[in-house]
């Protein structure tokens, strides 16, 4: 299953830079409705470059997803970012894998092993994983947290019942 950005994200991306960028060009030049057709312009060119980079990145992870599917199953996978990397996520049978974007500074993955995990918590719009070798947590934002810790809890507990 792979998580995507629904409607509801984008319309919340484009509310968001529409008003903001249309305060901010309002206020610049003291006139309300040069800045609402300057925010809502910014806000769907802003909210359609997003949308294409999604495209972009979830064509180019369709190989890296090919070649995981190969030595292991994938329960589930999606955009994610963490520590400001942005990358994908894959959910395989025996770990949590990150691959970052070729644009980020930090091009390092990171590989958490199903069996090290202690606890997954969601608080706001970020996945939390607390393992045992690590004394900080580690905070994936993905699209709908909640359905990716029911898949990670799900998909530790088939691990212990094969031993």
């Amino acid at each position: 299953m792979i998580y995507r950005n629904g409607a509801k994200t984008y319309f919340i991306m484009f509310a968001i830079c529409a008003v903001m960028y249309g305060g901010m060009m309002g206020l610049l030049y003291l006139d309300l409705i040069r800045g609402i057709i300057m925010g809502v312009l910014f806000g769907a060119l802003f909210t359609a470059a997003m949308f294409v980079f999604s495209k972009v990145m979830e064509r180019k992870f369709n190989k890296m997803r090919a070649e995981i599917s190969e030595n292991r199953h994938i329960v589930c996978d999606g955009a994610a970012t963490v520590t400001g990397n942005g990358g994908w996520l894959f959910l395989t049978d025996t770990a949590l894998e990150f691959y970052p974007h070729k644009i980020n500074f930090d091009r390092s993955g990171i590989l958490i092993q199903l069996a090290d995990i202690r606890n997954v918590c969601c608080k706001g719009n970020k996945l939390i994983i607390n393992t045992v070798r690590d004394t900080d947590d580690v905070p994936f934002v993905v699209v709908k947290n909640k359905e990716w810790m029911k898949n990670i809890n799900q998909t530790i507990e088939k691990l212990k019942e094969q031993g």
